[in-house]
C-alpha cells in the first residue's frame, strides 16, 4: 500500500489496515511536487527517528517539510514548513515530553513542540558548518549539536550554550549521550573516540580501537545496550566493536560476513523485551543481528540509508535513497531467517570476561547475601535474571490455581473502563490484575490510582501475567500496606514521618516548599502512588525497585525524600504551585546512581526516632498454597458506604435506561 502525501496537511495513514506479509514493507510513504504541466517528481526524505513516549515517527525532507505520522491514530500530519532543506530530526526522550529538534541547512536548529503545534525555540550555530546531528540528555533538557567542526551543548529551555567541545584539525564524526547522560562520547575521523564528563566537561578517557587489519575502523556509527553497559561500533568495515563503558576496556571485535556486510552505516537495539538483538545497516539493507552469538537472523529492505525503531519496538520506518519512507513490521521480518554463516572473531584472547560484559551469571536459588555483592557491584540487576531475582527476593508462591480461579471470576465492575493504553495486550493483562486485586480485597475496587500503581509491575513482566499478578499483591501487602488506614484520605501517619525525614536532612527545602503552602501530600504522596514510575524512565525505574526491593520496605520512605533532595535545585527555583506540579510532573534530571546513593546515605544516618523501620513492619511474603492473603488495614464502614453509594449510582443509572426504553416502546406504539 502506498499514500502520497501532495497537497495534504493532514490525514488518514490507510483506510483499511494492511497486512504485513514477510520482510516486505506494508506501507509505503512518499511525495511528489507537480510542475504547471502536471508533471511530478519525488521529494526525498533526509531523515526519521521515533518518538519515546508513543508510536509515533517523524521524518523531515529536502524542502524542510516536518511530517508527523502516528500509528496509533492511523494518522498524518505536516507539522511545520520551514522553507529550508533539513539534515536530521530528533525526539525528546521521556515519556512526558513533546519536543522534537529538526536541523535545517541554514545552520539553525527549530524546537518544536508537538503538543501545542509552534516553535518553541531557535538554535543558531556560529560555525560555517550545519548541523548533522541532534542528540537529547535523557532529562530532555540539553541537546548535543554536532557539527564537522566540534559539539555545542545547549540548554534547551533557555536556548543557551553551555559548553564547547572542538578536536584538533579533527572532523567530528558523531557526537552523543551515553550512560544515561552521565557521559558524552565523541569520535573524530581519526577514529580516536573521547568520553567526557557531562557534568563537569573534563575528559575522561580515550577508548582502545584496535587496528585489527590494515584496512581503518572509519567509525561512522555507535549504539548503547544499557542492559549489558556496552557500547557497539561499526564504519566502513565488516567489523562490530565492543566496549564495557564501566570498565572502559575493549570487550571483543567480530568480523561479519564481508559480502554482506563490507560497510556499517547505522546501528539501533530494538526496545523493551528484544534489547539483545541489534539492527544492522549495511549496504542498504537492515540486518537483525543475535548480540551473544553475533549470528544474522533476520534481514531485509533494499536501498535503505537510515531507519528508526518506535519504543514498542513493533514497528520500523525506514528512508529509501528512492525517495520513499517505508513501514515494516518488525514481527513479520523476524519470520524470515536467512544463514550468512557465523561470525569470526578477530581478538583470539578475550580482553574482559564473560560476565564482566553481559553481566553476572545469577543461578536460579541464589541468596540474599550474593544478591547484595551483584547489586553493590553493578548497581543493577541483570535484565536477563530480573524476572528471577525479583520472583527470590519477593518469594512469590506462584500459586497458579489461586491465581486461575481470580481470573475465572471475570472483570470487576470498578475496572470495566480503564485509561487508554495502546497495547490491546497489556491492556487486557493490567485489567486481569486489577480485577483479581479487587475480588480479593473489596478496598482495591475503590483505589482510583491503582492502575497507575500497578501498570509498571504488569508492562515489565507482561509475558508472566502471574508474576506481575503476585508482584502486585506482595507489594500493597508490604510497601502499601499503611496506606489505606484513612482511606480514602491519604496515609497521614506515613506523610508525617517523610516531612520529619526531609526537616531532618534538608530542612531549607521543607521550608521553601512549606512557604509556597505545600504540604507532604502535595509533594510526597503523587511520587508513592505512582512507586515512581512517572518520574523515572523504565531503566532507571527498574533499578531503583532492584535496590528497594532488596531492602526493608521502609527504604521506600527514604527514595521519597532522596528524591526531592535531588530535584532541590529546580525545587528552590519554583515561586508558584503551579511551577511546581508541572516541575515534578516532569523532572527527571535526577541521575539514578546519585538518588540510590543518596537513599542509602539518608539510611545510614536517620536518627533511631524517625527511622520508617519503626513504623512499617518486615517484609511480608504471600502465603504458599491455598489462597491469597493480602492483610491490608482499612476502615471497613468507609467501603462499605462507598460501595453501597456506587450501588446506588448503578441502580438509578439502570432505572433511567429502563425508564427510557419503556417510553421509547410507549411511543413507537
Amino acid at each position: 500500500m502506498e499514500i502520497d502525501l501532495s497537497e495534504q496537511k493532514s490525514g488518514r495513514l490507510w483506510t483499511r489496515r494492511p497486512e504485513s506479509i514477510g520482510t516486505d514493507a506494508f506501507l509505503r510513504i512518499s511525495r511528489f511536487e507537480r510542475n504547471l504541466q502536471g508533471l511530478g517528481r519525488r521529494i526525498l526524505f533526509s531523515a526519521s527517528t521515533a518518538s519515546a513516549r508513543d508510536s509515533s515517527f517523524a521524518a523531515v525532507d529536502r524542502q524542510g517539510r516536518f511530517y508527523v505520522f502516528n500509528l496509533s491514530t492511523n494518522s498524518f500530519a505536516l507539522s511545520h514548513s520551514f522553507g529550508t532543506p533539513s539534515t536530521t530530526v530528533s525526539f525528546s526522550p521521556g515519556s512526558n515530553s513533546s519536543l522534537a529538534a529538526v536541523a535545517l541547512t541554514d545552520r539553525s536548529v527549530r524546537i518544536v513542540d508537538l503538543d501545542r503545534g509552534d516553535v518553541r525555540g531557535r538554535i543558531d550555530v556560529e560555525r560555517e558548518s550545519v548541523v548533522q546531528h541532534v542528540d537529547f540528555h535523557p532529562s530532555g533538557r540539553f541537546a548535543l549539536l554536532s557539527t564537522a567542526r566540534g559539539v555545542d551543548l545547549w540548554d534547551v529551555d533557555g536556548a543557551e550554550r553551555r559548553r564547547t567541545l572542538r578536536g584538533v584539525n579533527q572532523t567530528v564524526v558523531k557526537a552523543f549521550f551515553l550512560d544515561r547522560g552521565a557521559l558524552i562520547l565523541t569520535c573524530f575521523q581519526d577514529d580516536s573516540i573521547v568520553l567526557w564528563d557531562s557534568e563537569s566537561m573534563q575528559c575522561i578517557c580515550c577508548l582502545p580501537v584496535p587496528n585489527v587489519t590494515a584496512r581503518k575502523p572509519s567509525l561512522m556509527c555507535f549504539c548503547e545496550i544499557e542492559q549489558t553497559s556496552t557500547l557497539v561500533a561499526g564504519g566502513k568495515a565488516p567489523f562490530l566493536y565492543f566496549w564495557n563503558i564501566a570498565s572502559r576496556k575493549l570487550i571483543q571485535v567480530f568480523r561479519l560476513p564481508e559480502e554482506t556486510f563490507r560497510e556499517i552505516s547505522a546501528l539501533e537495539t530494538i526496545p523493551d523485551e528484544n534489547t539483545e538483538i541489534l539492527a544492522v545497516l549495511a549496504v542498504g539493507r537492515v540486518h537483525f543481528v543475535d548480540v551473544h552469538t553475533l549470528n544474522v537472523l533476520a534481514s531485509f529492505g533494499e536501498q535503505i540509508t537510515h531507519f528508526s525503531i518506535n519504543v514498542c519496538g513493533q514497528y520500523i520506518l525506514a528512508v529509501r535513497d528512492s525517495h520513499t519512507l517505508e513501514l515494516y513490521s518488525l514481527h513479520a521480518v523476524n519470520g524470515s531467517q536467512p544463514n550468512f554463516g557465523p561470525p569470526k572473531i578477530i581478538s583470539s584472547q578475550p580482553l574482559i570476561t564473560e560476565q564482566e560484559r553481559f553481566g553476572p551469571c545469577v543461578p536460579r536459588c541464589v541468596d540474599r547475601g550474593r544478591l547484595q555483592e551483584i547489586l553493590s557491584l553493578y548497581k543493577r540487576y541483570p535484565m536477563k535474571y530480573r524476572n528471577i531475582i525479583w520472583s527470590s527476593l519477593l518469594q512469590l508462591p506462584k500459586n497458579h490455581s489461586a491465581y486461575e480461579n481470580l481470573v475465572a471470576k471475570g472483570t470487576h465492575a470498578a475496572f470495566e473502563t480503564l485509561p487508554a493504553i495502546p497495547s490491546r495486550q497489556l491492556r487486557k493483562i493490567l485489567q486481569r490484575t486489577l480485577s483479581g486485586l479487587a475480588h480479593l480485597s473489596p478496598l482495591l475496587g475503590q483505589v482510583d490510582y491503582l492502575p497507575f500503581l500497578v501498570f509498571p509491575f504488569v508492562k515489565a513482566f507482561r509475558k508472566n501475567p502471574l508474576i506481575a499478578f503476585e508482584m502486585s499483591a506482595t507489594v500493597l501487602t508490604n510497601w502499601a500496606r499503611r496506606w489505606f488506614e484513612f482511606f480514602p484520605n491519604p496515609p497521614i501517619t506515613l506523610l508525617n514521618l517523610i516531612e520529619n525525614l526531609l526537616s531532618h536532612h534538608d530542612d531549607k527545602l521543607l521550608q521553601h516548599l512549606t512557604q509556597l503552602g505545600l504540604t507532604a501530600e502535595s509533594y510526597a504522596w503523587p511520587l508513592m502512588q505512582s512507586l515512581f514510575s512517572e518520574v523515572l524512565l523504565k531503566l532507571e525505574w527498574l533499578q531503583l525497585w532492584d535496590h528497594l526491593f532488596s531492602q526493608h520496605p521502609a527504604f521506600f520512605l527514604y527514595a521519597v525524600v532522596a528524591y526531592l533532595i535531588g530535584c532541590r535545585a529546580a525545587l528552590l527555583k519554583c515561586q508558584y504551585v503551579d511551577d511546581f506540579v508541572k516541575l515534578l510532573q516532569r523532572c527527571r534530571s535526577v541521575n539514578i546512581d546519585s538518588l540510590v546513593k543518596e537513599m542509602y546515605v539518608i539510611q545510614k544516618t536517620t536518627p533511631g526516632e524517625l527511622r520508617g523501620e519503626l513504623v512499617l513492619e518486615e517484609f511480608r511474603p504471600l502465603a504458599e498454597g491455598g489462597q491469597y492473603f493480602l492483610g491490608i488495614h482499612y476502615p471497613t464502614f468507609t467501603i462499605d458506604y462507598l460501595a453501597q453509594e456506587r450501588k446506588k449510582m448503578w441502580d438509578g443509572e439502570l432505572q433511567c435506561i429502563t425508564d427510557h426504553l419503556r417510553s421509547s416502546e410507549v411511543e413507537n406504539s
